[in-house]
């Protein structure tokens, strides 16, 4: 699997404090092993879309590519 951030996620990325970075770091790195492992599709304006849940309010929402 290859994951891309996008320029806003890296951004908004750099705003999270110490201990969120740490955790939505390891939630991607869950992603990666288990891709449908806590996800879930997201509906309205964001369909096509999916979302990890971090913890508390903070997610990640993404959009599976096909491969090239």
């Amino acid at each position: 699997m290859n994951v891309r951030p996008q320029k806003s996620f890296n951004r908004q990325f750099s705003r999270l404090k110490s201990n969120q970075k740490q955790t939505a770091t390891n939630r991607i790195k869950l992603f990666v092993i288990n891709p449908y492992d806590a996800q879930h599709p997201l509906k309205g304006e964001w369909h096509g879309y999916r979302s990890i849940s971090v913890g508390g309010d903070l997610r990640i929402h993404f959009k599976e590519l096909p491969d090239k």
